[in-house]
Formats: C-alpha cells, sequence, structure tokens
C-alpha cells in the first residue's frame, strides 16, 4: 500500500449511495461491503461458544448486543461531531459505555475531519463507513468504535481496507489507525502504524479474492 501526500482532502458528497446487505451501489457500480468480505474468515472461538452456549440463545444473545453496538455508534457520532446527548432514557449500561467513550474523546486529542465516511476503492471493489477520519497531534488516522468482548485481528483487516481506499481516492497521508473498544465499565485503545496496516491489507485482499470467487461461482 503506497501512502498518499496531500495534507488536506473534501470528501466526496455520494448522493447516489444505495446500500444493501451485500454490497454497496456507488455511481452506478457495486461494491462489496468490506464487513461482508471479513465473515469468510473463520472465528472457530465463536463457533465453540455458539455450540456451548447453544443455538437459540447465543442467536439471542448476539441479536441483542447488535443491537446495543448499533445504538452505541449513532450516539458516539453524536458525540464525535460536539453533539450534547441526554441520557436519561437509556439503560445503566449505555450510560456507563457512553461515560467512558465521553471522556476518553475529551482526553484523546482528536481533531475531526470526517465521521461515518463512506470509502471506496475502485481498484479492488469494495466499501465501507469508516467511525472517524482524524488528526491527532499532527498525524492522520481513522479510528472505529467497537463494544465487543476483545480487539479481533480481523478488525485490523476492516482498517487497512479503509485507509487504502482513503488513500486511493484523495491522495491522503495516513500515519495509522486505532480501535476503542468500551465494554463492562472498562475502555481500552490499540494503535497501528501505516506498516502494520499496509501488512493487514494484503490479507484483506486475499479474503476478497476468496469472497469474489464464492460470489462468482453462487456460493453466496
Amino acid at each position: 500500500m503506497l501512502n498518499g501526500s496531500h495534507t488536506t482532502w473534501t470528501p466526496e458528497i455520494l448522493n447516489d449511495i444505495i446500500k444493501t446487505g451485500n454490497h454497496y451501489m456507488i455511481h452506478g457500480r457495486k461494491y462489496y461491503r468490506v464487513t461482508n468480505v471479513l465473515n469468510i474468515i473463520s472465528k472457530p472461538q465463536l463457533e465453540t461458544w455458539k455450540m456451548r452456549t447453544g443455538y437459540r440463545k447465543s442467536k439471542e444473545i448476539m441479536r441483542t448486543r447488535g443491537e446495543f453496538g448499533t445504538l452505541f455508534h449513532k450516539l458516539a457520532e453524536l458525540l464525535v461531531n460536539g453533539t450534547d446527548v441526554n441520557m436519561d432514557d437509556y439503560d445503566d449500561e449505555m450510560c456507563d459505555t457512553v461515560s467512558l467513550f465521553s471522556n476518553w474523546l475529551i482526553d484523546s486529542n482528536v481533531v475531526l475531519e470526517q465521521s461515518e465516511q463512506v470509502l471506496h476503492s475502485e481498484v479492488f471493489g469494495y466499501s465501507g463507513t469508516s467511525d472517524i477520519v482524524c488528526m491527532r497531534d499532527g498525524k492522520r488516522f481513522i479510528g472505529d468504535w467497537k463494544t465487543s468482548k476483545t480487539i479481533y485481528d480481523s478488525y485490523w483487516l476492516q482498517l487497512a481496507a479503509y485507509a487504502n481506499a482513503l488513500i486511493e481516492t484523495y491522495d491522503v497521508h495516513v500515519d495509522g489507525a486505532f480501535i476503542v473498544r468500551c465494554r463492562d465499565g472498562i475502555i481500552e485503545e490499540q494503535v497501528r502504524t501505516f506498516d502494520e496496516l499496509s501488512d493487514d491489507l494484503n490479507i484483506f485482499l486475499s479474503a476478497l479474492n476468496v469472497y469474489d470467487w464464492q460470489i462468482t461461482c453462487g456460493r453466496r
């Protein structure tokens, strides 16, 4: 992955995006969703947990946690954009999680460039939405918010794909990526450099090739 050169960028306003379960339609072209591509990667720990927990119960837990994560992302987006959030009608877990994130945001030296930015690669034919593109101490990062039990390796493949799409589309310099995980009263942040993301991108592109093969063969 070659890095960009420009220090500033103006996000493209995409008025013709259509999102489906499997892909984005942008300017009339179909782009695979990054998260769908990553779903082909085996998750043995998850499968073991499902077997131990039971199909119905594990499905309900995953649905509930998914809804929690979606709502948290919406609240995080508001906070990142400087909007005050009234938490009076949210449950204790959400209030605690948002409080952790709000405190991190104050201390993190984040200067927002764009939140919930749709990024796509015309070269490789994938697309996704980044939680945040920002400057921190004069360096540009792509960030992601998670409410999972841990920070999984596949998350970095997602951010590497977004970083590559940002560089490809806008020729900007990206210094790295970070993940902020909020769960069970704990907030955790991990950071990777651009060079580390370059290695992650190669793995993502391998997964993309397999995903494209599955689609072409009618296996998805």
